[in-house]
This record gives C-alpha cells, structure tokens and sequence, in this order.
C-alpha cells in the first residue's frame, strides 16, 4: 500500500480539480510505476476526455474549449520527456575509469 506522502507528492502534480482518486493513485503507485509514468497516463486520460471539446462562439461571447486538448497534449509531452530523463541509463564514471585495453603480444 502506497504512503499518504507518496499520493499527495503525485496529487500535488495534477490539477487542482483533476479526476483520479487517491485509490487510484495508490493503485498506480503500488504497481510499481514512477510519479512520471503516472503523469502520462493521467494527462492521456485527460486529453481523451477532452478531444470533442469545440469552440463555442454564440451572442458575441466566445469559449475556446479546444486550448484544453491542446494543453493535455503539450503536458504529455512535458512529461514523456521526463519520464525519457528518468530512464536514461547513468554512466558510473568512476567504472569508466578503470577500464584499459591494450594489445597482447605472444611469446
């Protein structure tokens, strides 16, 4: 089961009025995913909520619902990124270092 920490630092990267219960959030921390691997499927799962908003224009007022796919899917970019940075393997330099190669030579 996943700390009350764990699930308000992931509740702390969403939206204040995102949709995903705390349960879920545990459930996706528990499965062993990165506060990054959640964020992408969070705003996946918002931007597919969000794709047949329009644009609404009517009496001289007008509402451009289409900003917020648009801004689903620049978050998911943001967050492939970050999730592409957090997999990234890391060199231990100090390894690096102690590997020589040299020509052997037969007697």
């Amino acid at each position: 089961m996943a700390d009350d920490a764990d699930v308000a630092r992931v509740l702390n990267l969403m939206p204040t009025d995102a949709a995903w219960s705390k349960s879920k959030i545990s459930d996706q921390i528990d499965a062993g995913n990165s506060d990054a691997t959640i964020m992408v499927a969070f705003w996946q799962n918002y931007a597919a909520q969000a794709v047949n908003f329009v644009s609404i224009t009517e009496d001289g007022s007008s509402r451009d619902l289409r900003t917020i796919f648009d801004n689903a899917q620049r978050m998911i970019t943001y967050w492939k990124g970050v999730l592409d940075e957090e997999q990234k393997p890391t060199v231990n330099e100090a390894l690096r270092s102690r590997i020589a190669f040299h020509p052997i030579t037969r007697v």
